[in-house]
C-alpha cells in the first residue's frame, strides 16, 4: 500500500498514538513545560497553577505578548493574580506588542481596584508609561474605570501627565463619553482649557462624541473660543458638521459668533460652503446675529457662495434676511454664472434688490431689539425671559 502511494504520489494518512493534550497541544513533551502555567491560568485552574508555581516554573516567561501575570489579569481571575505575586511575579514587565502596557495599565483598564491595589504595594509605578506615554489613569478615564480612577488619584497619580499626543487623562474622558470621570477629574483640578499636539481641547473632543459632555464642560468653564492648529474653534468645527444640537448648546456660552479660521472664514460662510442642505443650521446661526456679510480670505461673502453653488432657495433667503447685495458684482447681470440667468424670477429679485436696497424687517426688529432691551440681549433672542421682555418687545416702535 505504502509503495502504491508513493507510485502515485501520494503521502498515505498514518493514524498518530494519543497524546496527553490540552486545548489539541502535546503538553507532555518537556517543550511545553515553560508554558504550561498559561494554559493552567486559560484553563482558570487554581490548582495547576500552583502547583507550576512551586515547580519553580519560569514565572514571567511572556507567550503571545504576555506574562502568566497579565494573562491572569485579562482573564479576571483574581486568585492566580495574588498567588503569582506572592511568589515574585515581575509586576513591571511590559507586553511584547506596540502598546507595551504593563500589568498595572491592563487592572486600570478593567477596574479590578484590588488587584490594582496589589500592585502598587509590589512595586508597581503608578506613573508607569505604555508604547504611547498613557499612564494608569489615562487608561482609566479611557474605558470609564471610575473605582480605579479614584484608587489611583488617591495614590498620587499625576492629573496633568500627558501622552504621546499631548493628551493629558481628562481629554481621554471627554472623547470617550465619561462625565463623571470629566466631574471627578476637574474636582481633584484637573485644567479644562489646555490644548494637545494639534490645538484642541478636551470641549473639542467632546463636542465630536458627547453631547452631555460638551454641556458639561461648558459649565466647568471651558473656553469655547479657543482656536487649534488650523484657526479652528469650536464652533467652526460644529459647523463643519451640521451639528445644530451642539450650537444651540454652545451657543448659551460666551462663544464669538465672529471668530475668523486661518482662511478667514467664518462660521457661516463654512455653513453656506459645508451644509448648503441643512436650512436649520443657517437659521439658527442667523437668530445669534451672525455676520453674513463678512467677506473670506478670497473675496466672498456667504450669499456669494450661495450664487456660485447653484442654490437658488439659500440665494433668496439671503436676501430675504437682508444680506448686502448692492456692493457686489450682482448689479451687473452680464456678470451672473449661467445657471442663475436660467432662473428669471431670481433674476428680476436681484435687480430689484441691487437698485432698491432696503432692510428687512426681520432684521430692523432684532436690531431694534438688542438695541432698546435691558439687560442688553448678547445671544438669540429667544432667550429672552417671559414675560416681561416679550411685552416690550411687542411694544417697540420700528419705524419702518
Amino acid at each position: 500500500m505504502l509503495a502504491a502511494c508513493h507510485s502515485a504520489g501520494v503521502l498515505p494518512f498514518v493514524r498518530r498514538p494519543i497524546c496527553q493534550t490540552v486545548w489539541g497541544f502535546n503538553t507532555s513533551r518537556p517543550t511545553f513545560e515553560p508554558i504550561r502555567l498559561h494554559f493552567a491560568i486559560n484553563q482558570d485552574n487554581y490548582e495547576e497553577a500552583e502547583r507550576q508555581v512551586k515547580q519553580d516554573v519560569d514565572i514571567n516567561f511572556i507567550i503571545h505578548g504576555n506574562t502568566p501575570l497579565m494573562l491572569a489579569i485579562l482573564r479576571h481571575q483574581y486568585d492566580i493574580v495574588m498567588l503569582l505575586i506572592r511568589h515574585g511575579a515581575n509586576v513591571r514587565i511590559p507586553e511584547v506588542y506596540a502598546w507595551k502596557r504593563q500589568p498595572i495599565h491592563l487592572a486600570a483598564m478593567l477596574n479590578q481596584v484590588k488587584v490594582m491595589d496589589a500592585l502598587l504595594n509590589h512595586g508597581a509605578s503608578i506613573q508607569a508609561a505604555d508604547g504611547m506615554q498613557m499612564t494608569p489613569l489615562h487608561w482609566a478615564c479611557s474605558y470609564d474605570a471610575l473605582e480605579t480612577a479614584k484608587l489611583l488619584l488617591d495614590r498620587g497619580a499625576h492629573l496633568e501627565t500627558r501622552d504621546d499626543r499631548g493628551k493629558t487623562p481628562l481629554f481621554r474622558a471627554a472623547a470617550s463619553n465619561h462625565g463623571h470621570i470629566v466631574g471627578l477629574l476637574r474636582s481633584e483640578g484637573a485644567a479644562v482649557n489646555i490644548q494637545d499636539i494639534y490645538g484642541w481641547s478636551p470641549l473639542h473632543h467632546a463636542v465630536f462624541c458627547s453631547l452631555p459632555v460638551a454641556n458639561q464642560l461648558l459649565e466647568l468653564n471651558a473656553n469655547p473660543n479657543l482656536r487649534d492648529y488650523r484657526g479652528n474653534t469650536v464652533l467652526h468645527l460644529m459647523v463643519q458638521r451640521g451639528d445644530d444640537t451642539n450650537l444651540a448648546i454652545l451657543a448659551r456660552s460666551d462663544v464669538q459668533f465672529y471668530t475668523r479660521d486661518r482662511k478667514s472664514t467664518t462660521s457661516c460662510t463654512q455653513g453656506v460652503r459645508e451644509f448648503l442642505d441643512d436650512k436649520q443650521l443657517l437659521y439658527m446661526l442667523l437668530d445669534y446675529n451672525i455676520d453674513m456679510d463678512v467677506i473670506n480670505g478670497h473675496g466672498f461673502t456667504a450669499f456669494d457662495l450661495a450664487v456660485r453653488s447653484g442654490m437658488h432657495a439659500f440665494v433668496r433667503w439671503f436676501i430675504n434676511a437682508g444680506a448686502k447685495i448692492s456692493l457686489v458684482a450682482w448689479n451687473y447681470p452680464h456678470s451672473w454664472p449661467p445657471s442663475l440667468l436660467d432662473d428669471q424670477s431670481l433674476c428680476e429679485l436681484l435687480l430689484r434688490k441691487t437698485t432698491q436696497p432696503v432692510q428687512t424687517l426681520k432684521e430692523l426688529c432684532k436690531f431694534s431689539t438688542r438695541k432698546y432691551i435691558y439687560p442688553v440681549v448678547t445671544n438669540n433672542i429667544l432667550v429672552l425671559p417671559l414675560p416681561t421682555q416679550l411685552k416690550q418687545y411687542l411694544l417697540i416702535d420700528l419705524d419702518c
